[in-house]
Formats: C-alpha cells, sequence, structure tokens
C-alpha cells in the first residue's frame, strides 16, 4: 500500500518549505529592544479543563503494518571530519630553575640613592565628558565570545594601555588620548581640558586611600575626586615617562619611569634609584608590592629585583630567570609571583624555583606584557600573539581569528564579579565571555549556520540538524581537548539536507526528520568510522515538515508533522524492524494537522502541541484507540500557537508560546483532566515571550530558549513563582529568572524549537540561525550571592541641563547661564563630594526648582540588566516603580527641604542600600522666617490700630445712630406727607377725570341726537335721488334731463360724503360714551383687533388736539387670527390708552432732545395668539428705559417723568388691571437696542 492511499498530508512540499523559511526569517529580524519603564501587571492564573471530544464522532484509528525491509537502504560513505578547537595545546612541562645565587636565592645589590625636595601643582578636576555607553560589539566570526567597546561604543581611543578597578566598582582605563572611568554603563573621560598632566595615560594605580595615580608621558598624577595633583621633573622626579606605579607597606609611593630609573615619594621628598646609583636599568616596566609586603621591580634588561627590609636582590639569567627584560608581574591567588618577559616567555617564581613557559611548552608568544588570574584560577597571559589561556595543563591561544580585536594585548584585569577585562593596541576595551559561551561556525567545522535541531546520543556524540547542511555531528578526541565536526548530507545517502528533528529510539537507531523530505532512519549500531545503514525517506511519514519525534515509555516512535501525527508501535519481537503506523489527524481527534511537539507525562498521555491549541490523548489499555481533549485559549492558553509542550520532573507541564510561557500543574483534588494554568510573561521577567524551547537540566533548572536569548528557572524559584502567581503576591522587583542574552555573550539570532539540549557533561548546546553556542552554567553559579551593585548619584540637572558644579561661576556664587539661556543665580552650597563632583548642603533659589538627578548602579556583572528605584522624600510618599532609567526628573519642586533616595539591584534581584541627597529649595523672600516676622508684626501692629479704631468707630456710631434714628423719625413724617399729598393729588385727578367723563357724556349725547339726524336725513336724501332717477329714466332725452341728472349726481355725490364723515363722528361719540361711563365689570369676548384700533385712534387724536402735539407715524401688524379675546373693555382700554400716551410722551421727550431733527417718531402695535395668549407688543422707538429702572416702573407712586407731570401710578394701574385679566407685562428692548418695548400677554382659550 502506497503513502499516498493510506496517509493524509495538510500541506504540499513546497508550501511546507515556504513555512520554514517565514519560520527561519521571523527568528533571524528580531531585534533587541530598548528596557521600558511600565507599571507591573501580575500574572494570571486560573482554573482550566479542556473539552473531550466524543469519541463516536471521530475517525477510527487504523494503524498499517510496515517492514523495513520495504525501505530503501543505502550504505553511507565516510563522513568529512572537520577539526575544531585547534587552539588548544597540552602543555609542555616548564623549565625548573633553581634560583641560585651569591645570597639564598638572587644577588643582593648595594644602591645608592639621591634625596630631592618634591613639590607638585595642584588643579581643579573639571568636569569629565559623559557618553553614554553603546552596546558592545564583536567579530562575526567568534567562536572565544568576545565583545569590546571601541570608539563607535563611546570610547576616545582604541589604544588602552593600562586596567584597575576601585572601590565603588568602576573601571578606569587609560588610552592614548586620555583617562576614562566606566560604571557599567556611561563612560566618563577626561584629558588636559579636565586638568589631566598629559593625554597618554601609561599606568593607573589605586592607593590605600583610595586615591587614583596616573603615570603618563607628561609625569605623575594623583586624583582624589576633586582635583589633579601633578608632579614633574620640575617637582623633582627624574623622568616625565611613568610607566609604573605601586605602593610599599609604609605607604610610600613607587614611580618606574622609561629612562629615569626608580623614584619613590616619601612624604615631602622623592629618593632617587638610577644607573647612576647602581640600577641594573633605567627601564622599569613594572612594580608590585607582594603579599609579604616585599617590593618587586621589573627592569628592561636588568632583570627582576626584591626589595625587603631596605635590601636589593637581584634576579636574572645567571638565577634562573628566562630572560632580564622584565615586561610585566603578576601575584596569584597562591602567593607565586608570576613574571613577564620580553622574549623568554612567562616564568612562575614560588620562593626557590622559576617554572619557566614558553612557545616550547605551549604558550602563544614569547613575549608577555600582561597578567591576570580569574577566579578558577586560570592564568591569562596578554602577548604579541594574542591572549593566552593556562588551565594547569593546556594552553589555549585566542587571537583575532578567534573573536579578539587585537592580537596585542597590552594589560589585563579580572574585575570583582569574575569578568576578563583586556586592552590592546587599536581595539579598545575587551571583555572575554568564553567561558560561559563559546560559539561554532562553518569556520569552525559546523557544516551549515543555521542549526535547528539537536541530539545527544547513546555514545555521547552530539548531533546537530542544520538547514541546508545536513547533519553536523561533535566528537571529542580521547585527551578531551580536540574536537572535530563530521558531516552526514546528500553525499552520505540523505535524500534531503534540511533536518527538523532528531532522535534516537531504543535499538540505537538515528530517526531524522526533515523539512519537506520526510524521515530517514540512521542505523547507528555500527562501530565508528565505518559505514552506517541508511532508510532513506520512510515511506509513511515521508512528506510535509516533520517538527518533532519522541519516543514514549511503551517504545512507540511519535512524529509530529504538517500532516498531523504518526506513531510507530514497533512489533514485538522485530528487533524494531517491523511494527505498524498510525495516523492521527483532525478527523481523528486533534486540535490542527500541524503538530509542532509531542511528549508523554507521568500518566501515559500523549500531549500535542499544535497550531490550533493543545491536545491530550488518553490511550486506552490496549493502545489502540483513546480519547482526545483540547485545550485552547478558552480553556486559559495565552495562545492557540503552542512551539512547544514539556513535562518537568514536578509533573508540570510547560508550554511555550507566542505570547509567553503557560505552566499547567495537575489538580490532585479535583478529576482527571484539570489543571491550574498560570501565564507567565515578560512582565514577570522572562526575557521574550516568544518561547520556542523548553529543557530540563540534571539539576532541575528550566531553560526557557525564545528569539532574544535563554531564560532559566531554577526548582526554588519556580516554586516560589508559581506559588507567587496563586498568591497574587508578585512585585515589580521580583526576580525569578536569569536572562542571558547578547550583552552576556549569547550572541546567536533566534532559537528554534529542537535545538537546546544538556549533554552528559553539563553543558547546554543552542542552535540558533547564525550559530551554534555552547553555555557552561557553572560559570554564574554563586551569582545570587554576589553583592547589590554600588548606588552612585552621579550627576544633577537643572532645566534639563547637567551642571558642572566646579564651574568657577557657581564656585563665586556669581550667575551661570545656561545653553538653553536660562540664569541659574544665589546658589548655595558648601563643598564638592569627591569622585562625583555633587554640592554638599546644597540650597537653591525657589525658581531653580526643574531638577533631575542622574545615577549609575555600578555592577560589572549584567550591568544592563540593573534596575533602580527611587523617591523625592518630602515631595514622594512611596518608592516610584522599578525602572532601567538613570535619570529622575522632578519639576516645579516646592519650596522645602528634600532628600532624594535612589538605590539600585541586580539582575538576581539583590538591592543596595539607598543612596541620599539632601538639599533644599528656598522660598522667596516673601516667604521667608524675616519675612513672616514682619508680617506677624505688621499685622499685629493693623489690629492694634484696627481696635482702637473701631473703638472709636463704635462711640462714633452710637452718636451718629442717635442722630440717624432722629432724622429717620423725620424722614417717616415726610414720606407719610408725600405719600399723603400724592394720593390726594391722584385722587383729585380721578375726580378730574370723572367729572371729564361726565362731561364728555354729557357732550356726546348733546352732539349724538344732530349727527343721527344728519346721518338719517342723507341717507334718505340719497334714496330720493334714487327715486327721481327713476322717473327720470320715463322722459325723453333732451338737454334739461341731462342737466337734471348731472344736478342729482351731484347732490347725491355730497350726501355720500356728509354720511361717510358722519358715521365716523358717530364713531368717535360712541368711544367716547364707553371710555365715560363705567361698566359692569364682567369679562366678555372682545374683537382684540378692533379695541386696539379704536384705542389707538382715540390716543392719538387726543394727542393731537392736546399740548404740543407731534406728528407720529403709527403702524400696525395685526394678525386677524387673534380673533376674541374675554377683556373687560373698560378697563382694557385704560390700559392701552395709558400705553399709548406713555409711548407718544416719551417719543415727545426725544423729539425735542434732537437738535438736528433728523428723529422720525415711530409707534408699532403688533397681536398675535401663541401657546394659549393674546400677545399684544407696543413698540416706540423713544429713549428708552434704563436697564437699572425696569424693575422699578411698576411699582406705585414711581415716575421717570420731571417735576409733577407724572403720578407714577399710571403703569401701576396698568399693571394690577393686566394681572385682574390672568395675564402680565414684559418691558423688553428692542432688537434694534432703541426705544421701548411693552409685550402684553392675556390669556386667550
Amino acid at each position: 500500500m502506497t503513502n499516498s492511499q493510506t496517509y493524509r498530508n495538510s500541506l504540499p512540499p513546497a508550501f511546507s518549505l515556504l513555512f520554514f523559511a517565514l519560520s527561519l526569517f521571523l527568528i533571524s529580524c528580531d531585534e533587541r529592544t530598548a528596557d521600558v519603564q511600565q507599571e507591573f501587571v501580575s500574572p494570571v492564573f486560573m482554573q482550566g479543563s479542556g473539552f473531550t471530544l466524543n469519541p463516536a464522532e471521530l475517525n477510527p484509528l487504523n494503524p498499517v503494518p510496515v517492514s523495513f525491509n520495504s525501505f530503501d537502504r543505502i550504505e553511507t560513505g565516510e563522513p568529512p571530519v572537520f577539526p575544531t578547537k585547534t587552539n588548544i595545546f597540552t602543555s609542555g612541562r616548564p623549565d625548573w630553575i633553581r634560583a641560585a645565587a651569591s645570597g639564598e636565592n638572587g644577588d643582593v645589590l648595594t644602591l645608592d640613592s639621591e634625596t630631592v625636595a618634591a613639590s607638585f601643582t595642584t588643579l581643579a578636576a573639571g568636569e569629565p565628558e559623559v557618553v553614554v555607553a553603546r552596546d558592545m560589539a564583536s567579530r562575526d566570526h567568534n567562536p572565544a565570545n568576545i565583545s569590546s567597546f571601541g570608539k563607535l561604543q563611546g570610547l576616545r581611543q582604541n589604544n588602552v594601555g593600562t586596567l584597575t578597578q576601585d572601590q565603588a566598582g568602576n573601571l578606569w582605563f587609560g588610552t592614548a588620548g586620555g583617562l576614562t572611568r566606566f560604571d557599567g554603563s556611561a563612560f566618563s573621560h577626561f584629558d588636559t581640558d579636565q586638568g589631566l598632566l598629559n593625554n597618554f595615560v601609561r599606568y593607573l594605580f589605586i592607593d590605600s586611600g583610595d586615591n587614583l595615580w596616573i603615570g603618563s608621558e607628561g609625569g605623575v598624577s594623583r586624583y582624589d575626586g576633586l582635583s589633579f595633583t601633578h608632579y614633574t621633573v620640575q617637582d623633582g622626579l627624574t623622568h616625565n615617562a611613568v610607566i609604573s606605579i605601586a605602593e610599599d607597606p609604609s605607604g610610600r609611593k613607587w614611580f618606574g619611569t622609561r629612562g629615569g630609573g626608580l623614584n619613590i615619594l616619601d612624604g615631602d621628598t622623592f629618593i632617587h634609584y638610577t644607573t647612576e646609583h647602581g640600577l641594573p636599568s633605567n627601564v622599569v616596566w613594572n612594580l608590585l608590592q607582594g603579599s609579604t609586603g616585599a617590593m618587586w621591580v621589573a627592569l628592561r634588561g636588568g632583570g627582576l629585583l626584591h626589595y625587603e627590609d631596605g635590601t636589593f636582590t637581584r634576579y636574572s639569567t645567571d638565577n634562573g630567570l628566562p630572560h632580564n627584560a622584565v615586561l610585566s608581574l603578576f601575584e596569584d591567588s597562591g602567593n607565586h609571583l608570576w613574571a613577564g618577559t620580553e622574549n623568554g616567555g612567562v616564568t612562575r617564581f614560588d620562593g626557590q624555583y622559576f617554572h619557566n613557559y614558553s612557545t616550547a611548552q605551549g604558550l602563544s608568544n614569547d613575549v608577555v606584557m600582561s597578567i591576570s588570574e580569574d577566579r578558577s584560577g586560570i592564568m591569562w597571559f596578554g602577548t604579541l600573539q594574542g591572549l593566552t589561556r593556562y588551565d594547569g595543563n593546556t594552553f589555549t591561544h585566542i587571537n583575532e581569528s578567534h573573536g579578539l580585536k587585537s592580537d596585542v594585548v597590552f594589560t589585563l584585569l579580572t574585575d570583582d564579579s569574575g569578568n576578563l577585562w583586556m586592552g590592546s593596541r587599536s581595539g579598545g576595551l575587551s571583555r572575554y565571555n568564553g567561558d560561559a559561551f563559546a560559539h561554532f561556525t562553518t569556520q569552525d567545522g559546523l557544516s551549515m549556520n543555521i542549526v535547528v535541531s539537536s541530539l545527544q546520543d547513546s555514545r555521547g556524540r552530539l548531533w546537530f540538524g542544520t538547514e541546508g547542511g545536513g547533519i553536523s555531528r561533535f566528537t571529542r578526541a580521547q585527551d578531551g581537548n580536540q574536537a572535530f565536526f563530521e558531516h552526514i548530507g546528500l553525499q552520505q545517502g540523505l535524500r534531503f539536507d534540511n533536518i527538523m528533528s532528531l532522535t534516537e529510539d531504543r535499538f540505537g537507531r538515528i530517526w531524522i526528520g526533515t523539512a519537506g523530505g520526510g524521515t530517514h532512519i540512521y542505523d547507528n549500531t555500527r562501530p565508528d568510522r565505518e559505514p552506517q545503514i541508511l532508510f532513506a525517506s520512510v515511506p509513511e511519514v515521508s512528506l510535509g515538515f516533520v517538527f518533532d519525534m519522541y519516543e514514549d515509555r511503551s517504545g512507540n516512535l511519535w512524529f509530529g508533522t504538517t500532516g498531523g501525527a504518526v506513531k510507530f508501535s514497533p512489533r514485538a519481537g522485530s528487533n524494531g524492524q517491523a511494527g505498524t503506523f498510525t495516523q492521527f489527524g483532525v478527523a481523528e481527534g486533534l486540535s490542527s494537522e500541524n503538530v509542532f511537539s509531542i511528549t508523554e507525562d507521568r500518566r501515559g498521555n500523549i500531549w500535542f502541541a499544535t497550531s490550533g491549541g493543545l491536545t491530550r490523548y488518553a490511550p486506552d489499555l490496549e493502545g489502540s484507540s483513546g480519547s482526545f481533549t483540547h485545550f485552547t485559549i478558552e480553556s486559559g492558553l495565552t495562545s492557540n500557537l503552542i512551539w512547544r509542550v514539556f513535562e518537568d520532573s514536578r509533573g508540570t507541564l510547560w508550554l511555550g508560546t507566542q505570547s509567553g510561557i503557560t505552566a499547567m500543574v495537575p489538580d490532585s483534588q479535583a478529576t482527571e483532566g484539570s489543571y491550574t494554568l498560570y501565564q507567565i510573561t515578560e512582565q514577570t521577567g522572562l526575557i521574550n515571550n516568544d518561547v520556542r524551547n523548553i529543557l530540563e537540566d540534571r539539576s532541575g533548572n528550566l531553560w526557557f530558549g525564545s528569539s532574544f536569548g535563554l531564560s532559566s528557572l531554577t526548582p526554588e524559584r519556580a516554586k516560589m513563582l508559581l506559588e507567587g502567581v496563586a498568591q497574587g503576591g508578585l512585585q515589580a522587583d521580583n526576580v525569578f529568572f536569569r536572562n542571558l542574552s547578547y550583552e552576556d555573550g549569547f550572541l546567536g539570532i533566534g532559537n528554534f524549537r529542537n535545538t537546546i539540549l544538556e549533554d552528559s557533561d553539563g553543558l547546554i548546546w543552542i542552535g540558533s540561525g547564525d550559530r551554534l553556542t555552547v553555555h557552561r552554567p557553572e560559570t554564574f553559579a554563586g551569582a545570587e550571592n554576589l553583592p547589590a551593585p554600588k548606588v552612585q548619584l552621579t550627576g544633577i540637572e537643572l532645566f534639563n541641563q547637567r551642571i558642572d558644579w566646579m564651574n568657577p561661576a557657581l564656585q563665586d556664587g556669581r550667575t551661570l547661564e545656561l545653553a538653553n539661556g536660562i540664569e541659574i543665580r544665589n546658589v548655595r552650597f558648601s563643598g564638592l563630594t569627591p569622585w562625583y563632583p555633587l554640592p554638599q548642603q546644597l540650597s537653591l533659589a525657589f525658581n531653580n526648582n526643574f531638577m533631575g538627578f542622574n545615577y549609575a548602579g555600578i555592577s560589572m556583572h549584567q550591568p544592563h540588566l540593573v534596575r533602580f528605584r527611587y523617591k523625592l522624600e518630602g515631595m514622594d510618599a512611596n518608592w516610584n516603580p522599578v525602572t532601567s532609567r538613570t535619570t529622575a526628573p522632578y519639576g516645579n519642586v516646592p519650596p522645602g527641604r528634600y532628600t532624594f533616595h535612589v538605590k539600585a539591584m541586580n539582575s538576581e534581584g539583590v538591592w543596595s542600600e539607598a543612596f541620599t541627597f539632601p538639599f533644599e529649595i528656598r522660598p522667596p523672600w516673601w516667604q521667608t522666617v524675616w519675612a513672616y516676622l514682619f508680617y506677624a508684626l505688621f499685622f499685629a501692629g493693623t489690629l492694634i490700630a484696627f481696635v482702637q479704631y473701631e473703638r472709636r468707630r463704635l462711640v462714633e456710631k452710637e452718636r451718629e445712630r442717635a442722630r440717624e434714628k432722629e432724622l429717620e423719625q423725620a424722614r417717616e413724617i415726610e414720606t407719610a406727607y408725600k405719600n399723603l399729598k400724592a394720593t390726594q393729588e391722584q385722587l383729585i385727578q380721578q375726580e378730574k377725570l370723572a367729572s371729564l367723563g361726565q362731561l364728555t357724556a354729557g357732550i356726546a349725547h348733546e352732539i349724538k341726537n344732530p349727527l343721527n339726524f344728519v346721518n338719517n336725513f342723507s341717507e334718505l336724501s340719497i334714496e330720493l335721488i334714487e327715486e327721481i332717477y327713476e322717473e327720470l329714466e320715463q322722459l325723453e332725452a333732451s338737454e334739461a334731463r341731462e342737466e337734471v341728472e348731472a344736478i342729482l349726481g351731484d347732490i347725491k355725490s355730497n350726501l355720500e360724503k356728509i354720511h361717510q364723515h358722519g358715521s365716523r363722528a358717530d364713531g368717535i361719540v360712541k368711544s367716547m360714551l364707553l371710555h365715560s361711563r363705567g361698566g359692569s365689570g364682567k369679562s366678555e369676548p372682545e374683537d382684540l383687533n378692533a379695541i386696539i384700533k379704536e384705542y389707538m385712534n382715540l390716543a392719538f387724536h387726543g394727542m393731537k388736539a392736546g399740548k404740543n402735539p407731534i406728528n407720529i407715524g403709527l403702524h400696525q401688524e395685526l394678525d386677524p387670527e387673534t380673533g376674541e379675546v374675554p377683556l373687560i373693555t373698560e378697563d382694557f382700554s385704560r390700559v392701552l390708552i395709558n400705553m399709548y400716551n406713555n409711548a407718544f410722551d416719551a417719543m415727545r421727550e426725544k423729539l425735542q432732545a434732537d437738535p438736528d431733527k433728523t428723529y422720525k417718531p415711530q409707534l408699532t402695535v403688533r397681536s398675535r395668539k401663541s401657546d394659549g395668549f393674546a400677545r399684544i407688543e407696543i413698540e416706540d422707538n423713544g429713549p428708552g428705559i434704563p436697564e437699572s429702572l425696569k424693575n422699578k416702573i411698576m411699582q406705585p407712586f414711581f415716575t421717570t417723568k420731571k417735576g409733577t407731570q407724572g403720578t407714577g401710578l399710571g403703569l401701576s394701574i396698568t399693571n394690577d388691571i393686566i394681572k385682574a385679566h390672568g395675564g402680565e407685562i414684559r418691558i423688553e428692548t428692542p432688537d434694534d437696542g432703541t426705544g421701548t418695548r411693552f409685550v402684553i400677554l392675556i390669556p386667550a382659550p
């Protein structure tokens, strides 16, 4: 049966290759991101259980029998061998030479000396130039894992000739361009502009008082952190080229010169030893105080001098020294003296014998310029041909071909964190990471740099599958020092050379899963170097990607592919040569056809990590079927794309996803299938969320491989992490993971699924997109016990500009103008702190309160992972969140006393003690104590004056109150009199109006009778003329008739005019009678528009007939829809007459005040019905009513008319009449801003 008849594959081979290429691209393009401060979010945990599928809905499993006899068999050729580690040499036996001499161990020298007075010059140190260090760089081919700082990373000059470390942990190094301090994150550069004597720094030394001594081409200087004290030939030196410095037990300073011999500074005198005084050479290359207090002097051409108790003893080639030109000195942890020579290699002196090592014993070069010892007791030598490592048995050569920046290594230093630093010619400052990480590429024997799978077989050999290079098999030689790669590729019989997965079955066969070429079986049972049998392209798993292979406890072999999962079950008794293949896909119960990882838990369940979530397969007892359970995002996973599933020794399942790690802890208290899920991400300290590899080493440590590097988790920290997540007690400063990335020497690009393993020696091997890396975990042993970083405040900013507190303007109290134009005035401080010149007892003016605090956590162990917390006591109630930022900004700090606190945490979570910096912001003068004292005195004086004033005022007030009471009584009498008089005048007016009404009624009655006579007889005469017209119709036409008709026409026309005007006069008379007679007081429906017209005419004619008539334009805008409104006509007519007359009076007043006579009086009356009310607007264009009077004008007796022209009752009565009708009256200003508009609202149902 062929594969196509039995097995499925969801992706064709071409698409599989594309999928693999895309995965590789995503890994290789990953870049590190800058640390960003963000709020800590506690990880999530939850209970989760998957969804178990109904077996009746799944396809039954279909095992297919198969035998290896049907597979293609190929006898492989001998794999080519590529040696690596060719730079390791077994040490030859050193030459042991007893130090024979005239004395016990050497030639005793009798030296004269010269003593001269010492003078010096002191200069205040200037503010150094601070440059933030960029990431260390490395060569493309870097198997020794060396990283370097050069000019591009922040150095001023790449020739680093001397190194030392101070008590705070800073590295100091000298170059041909000056002096530099490195605190782990930034460089501080000093040169002659900052007070340095000479820019060519030859030697650095820190004395017992923590002063830094600087030997240069211009003399020697002492730097105490604030000032430079210079010594030159003018001050007593014999030569300005000071190339070595030391201190003896009595505190005297020893200076070795190039041409001036030895100078000893003893207080205020110099003691000179030169060839004139018997010194064998005037070139003193190195000086050293031994552990016994003896001094060692290395001479060029003069051998080695030992000084103790005032006696010099000389060792030379005559006494066993390999060469008389001694360049370097070092005392190891065993108190043995090492001396590097110019052409004789290096020697170790144990007090009796010289143990000489040269190129003959394995040294890389016989010119040894520097020596150091690391924490493991390994000796390191800097030579003209690179770096040499000596472990007591072998020499390892490290030069430019292994990653070194320069083969000329001037100086070496092992810092307090165990890092080995080196300075070289044109190579800058370099750090060796080779003990932690080593790298292999094609230049070291690897068949291809892209490593995508790995395996250690039962023989201890390491197999690495590559993309495009087949398999590279790594084997160590018998001596353990040498190693080589063997290549197994297309020429050895592989059908495909993209190797995605590797595993070894219990029969010793190597199964090889490829990317698109299926599976091969490599018979690994024959002896080494003999051809093996290769079963190429196993048909049952020959298509698509084979992502993973796993052998369960029953001996079944599982394959994860792009076409689902395949299980190979060996037949009993077949020695694994026959069995059945069973296909698992979505139809059989998987959550996806893309199976990336497979594992078996301790309960016998098989777990599949897929692109559609996690699937658990629980086989039945026969193994022929079982149940499938799916876990997805809905079940609590962080992602459905799961790269890796792994069960640790404690039974916890760990899932590596593109969104972090999920830990699944079985719930022993619940039913089968219930888990507690813990979601762990970068927020919890994981180096990166895209986790593709998981490994547990022999110590129970978990390793997580991601796109950015490695994260490791100890069993203790794993327990603390899960418990902390469950209890919600995690804090931002909790450290659980140890992260290793580019900065730590892990230089590989990305990490693939099957490329992390632990070998039998405990080494961790990691494959990546550009190299194979091996990590030695023991190099980080004890890192958790490293001390906390030494936190230091490095500078203070004002208005975003770093301040040089040594600036003379600040020292003298003058004004300092910043680069941004802001002026700093009235700065006060008592002095400066050394090394980082900070103002002591700083006091700033109130307007210099925009501050920034620069700080550093000095640590050479993973300095990029140092984190900080800070607070400003007096302003911050709590510590700020954990951050990687090295500046704390504070703006607009109010006056007061403050203390800035900052502390640092190393990568292991160890916090330092807080560094504190007290200062004050002075208040402005008006907020000072003296100002408040003045305010108090002023207030007290004012209060006394006020009390006295108030006392006099109260007395006067009582007197005034008595007078006011009398006046008030008089005013009340006067007011009552005025009101009484006004009332009297109103009554008189009412009497006049009543009499006038009676008179008007009488006159109207007298006039109405003749008017009736005129109107009636005019109508009768018109009718008679009509009858005459009818009679004339019967007569014949004649001139007489025509003349009669014309006369009759004129008479008729005259009679019609008489009748018209008589009717008009009759209407006026009726209005007068209506106004004059009292009504019944009953409200009756009336035509509102007719009443408005009638009384407008009546008022207008009354005004025209009265005193001071004026011409007024009358306008009526009456809405016919207004209709009838319930009114008491005789009362409402008074409202209209009063409103019209007021308008006429106002316009007359304005007209009389217009000198140009351009004013045209206008009166407009409007009516309309709206919302159950009849609205009447009476609007004039007179002078208007001021806003201040509108609220008073309706009050009784209030008038705006002069003298006795008004009583102040008109509008008050008008308002009462309107209210009696259930309405209201309003006063408005027209839209054009002139005149007055009265609005009357009357209910109109």
